[in-house]
């Protein structure tokens, strides 16, 4: 059994790997009991590890971006979804890594493809789900303004939002349209000083290539306020 303060270490160790992209080769042990607990790396020796394997990707420089969700395929590619923000504008994103946890630039534009579904939108719009399907399309969904011009409580509302794109992170025009598909499933409303809207929180991509949206709407009856 570990002490209470190799426990501590092994967590900060452990959180630090929660706040990076990619992690590179680096092995992590937890949960470990008995044999396997006295096999495993010191608290000290998993943050050297994470230290020399951490790659830090700069995206912008003045603007706020980051990424919710990170996969990995049979390819040995790794995919990151979430948000870059151009001129105060979010967009979903998606960046392709290769092994050695560098942006792949035959990718979009630097390694990172992204689309703008709410055009002016300022801080719903993001990705939270990533999938690659067998022909290596990729797929990411997440949560949209649903009308960014709207003012007071409207401007509020979301819809939820999946976009395709090909191999070369160029939208896919037969997904969707243009790429997108957009599900408006209620109209959200305001609940003490939350909003409750369409939200999608996850992305699973099922036999046959099939999409599973993970998320959320207003529950149906009047008066509700929940999801």
């Amino acid at each position: 059994m570990k002490s209470v303060s190799s426990i501590g270490r092994l967590y900060g160790a452990l959180r630090s790997v929660l706040r990076v992209v990619f992690t590179g080769s680096a092995l992590i042990f937890a949960g470990c009991s008995g044999d396997d607990a006295a096999q495993a790396p010191s608290p000290s020796a998993i943050q050297s590890t994470l230290d020399s394997a951490v790659m830090a990707i700069p995206i912008s420089i003045t603007e706020a971006d980051r990424f919710h969700t990170v996969i990995a395929t049979a390819g040995e590619r790794y995919y990151a979804a979430g948000f870059v923000t151009l001129n105060e504008d979010r967009h979903m994103a998606v960046a392709r890594l290769t092994q050695t946890g560098g942006l792949d630039p035959s990718f979009g534009q630097n390694g990172i493809a992204t689309v703008n579904v709410a055009v002016g939108g300022k801080t719903a719009e993001l990705a939270r789900g990533v999938v690659v399907q067998s022909g290596g399309k990729i797929v990411i969904a997440g949560p949209v303004e649903h009308d960014p011009t709207a003012s007071g409580d409207a401007a509020r509302d979301t819809d939820i939002a999946v976009a395709r794109f090909d191999t070369t992170g160029q939208l896919d025009p037969t997904f969707g349209t243009n790429g997108i598909v957009r599900l408006d499933l209620s109209t959200g409303v305001v609940s003490g000083t939350a909003f409750r809207g369409d939200t999608s929180w996850g992305l699973t991509l099922l036999p046959g290539d099939d999409l599973l949206v993970v998320g959320g709407k207003l529950a149906d009856g009047a008066g509700r306020t929940d999801l």
